[in-house]
């Protein structure tokens, strides 16, 4: 039965299709609400993922975010969201994402933020693939207090983060 089950599952791989995230081509991006109607907006413009197709269908993706480089077009605030009180960018420099469960247009994966790891869920969006190539886009929003994201001005910001990731990458 071991056999059978190790034949089949390497037959399956065989149809299986690897792709690179292209960082200069895909966007990582967030958005939060403070004072209750005032937005702000960042992206995170360092990051590597892979993408895998089983018969032209999302099977898995694995991605890493270099937090250092958060972009919320204020240095003041980036150097806070850096600091120990919200991200701890020395001792967690990075966000790991590694999806578990793919159906339809619904991602569940582990994230990985300063060493907690919860199980979120995304809505996939305008899945395509043309030539070798493959785009689609991740939405979730995400509560920043599970990820103990909690700094000085965590009473003005509310604990819901609305991330969105356009994803294009390249078969290897």
């Amino acid at each position: 039965m071991k056999k059978i089950f190790l034949v089949l599952s390497l037959s399956l791989s065989l149809f299986a299709s690897q792709y690179n995230v292209n960082k200069e081509k895909s966007s990582i991006n967030f958005h939060a609400t403070k004072f209750i109607f005032i937005g702000v907006s960042g992206k995170f413009s360092n990051f590597a993922g892979t993408v895998t197709l089983d018969n032209k269908k999302l099977s898995k993706i694995n991605g890493v975010i270099f937090v250092n480089s958060i972009n919320s077009k204020e240095k003041r605030r980036d150097r806070h969201l850096r600091a120990d009180d919200y991200f701890n960018v020395p001792k967690f420099p990075k966000i790991l994402f590694d999806s578990v469960s793919i159906k339809r247009n619904l991602l569940k994966a582990i994230v990985n933020i300063k060493g907690i790891k919860k199980e979120l869920s995304f809505k996939i969006s305008k899945f395509s693939i043309v030539n070798d190539n493959v785009n689609f886009i991740l939405t979730s929003t995400v509560n920043r207090q599970d990820f103990m994201l909690n700094g000085s001005m965590s009473g003005v910001i509310n604990n819901n983060i609305n991330v969105k990731a356009n994803i294009f990458a390249s078969k290897k």
